[in-house]
């Protein structure tokens, strides 16, 4: 359900939230609400992600390059409700589309309009990673562990999720810290300096073909 809040005064000054059109979130023109039974509370946090049509339709029929983000609503368990949440699409370009479910970039407001202050742990943007290529979901965590272990490496926080789209269960993902600027601020005495990235590499030879992969030492 698409819902928006109004109220008027004696004078006739009239508020809506969301706002329309909005400095800070010009895609939102309502807020979205759900109601099902499918993530109960247990060991495992549940996230879930609920899209409009409209999202959910931009999201099939756009490049599979785009990085805007687009608005939903996230409910954390049965607590924490974050109607100001944005997502979209992450990972290596060429697969993008074809990982099934996707690696998602979430984003929370660090103030909810409804809610109030919050975040998802004081934290505004995640990765929700599916670890599609480690059917055991155990490489990264144990990784993590031994950096955690060895105490002066830095390391991305992560946690089990359970990730439901508009109440249908998608798998257990990682929640895994974003690394930006806070978290090499978080990690680091001195956060200045280059960020380097490892990723894939891309060629495009011609503007209809495409190739990436990634090459070892």
């Amino acid at each position: 359900m698409e819902f928006f809040i109004e109220a008027r005064d004696a004078p006739g000054n009239a508020s809506r939230l969301p706002d329309t059109p909005s400095v800070d979130d010009p895609d939102r023109s309502t807020f979205v609400y759900q109601v099902d039974g499918s993530a109960l509370r247990g060991a495992i946090p549940s996230y879930r992600l609920v899209l409009t049509r409209a999202v959910r339709q931009e999201l099939a029929a756009r490049s599979q390059t785009s990085n805007l983000l687009l608005p939903i609503t996230v409910v954390v368990d049965d607590d924490e409700v974050r109607h100001r949440a944005w997502l979209r699409q992450r990972g290596c370009l060429c697969s993008r589309g074809l990982i099934q479910p996707p690696i998602w970039r979430l984003k929370v407001g660090a103030e909810d309009p409804l809610e109030g202050p919050g975040g998802l742990g004081g934290r505004e943007e995640i990765n929700l990673d599916n670890q599609h290529a480690d059917p055991t979901n155990l490489r990264d965590r144990i990784t993590y562990h031994l950096m955690r272990r060895l105490g002066s490496v830095p390391y991305a926080d992560s946690r089990y999720v359970r990730v439901y789209r508009n109440g249908v269960f998608d798998k257990v993902y990682e929640d895994v810290d974003k690394v930006d600027l806070d978290y090499v601020e978080a990690s680091f005495a001195d956060s200045s300096g280059p960020l380097f990235k490892v990723d894939g590499w891309f060629e495009f030879p011609t503007p209809a073909s495409a190739t990436c992969g990634s090459r070892g030492p």
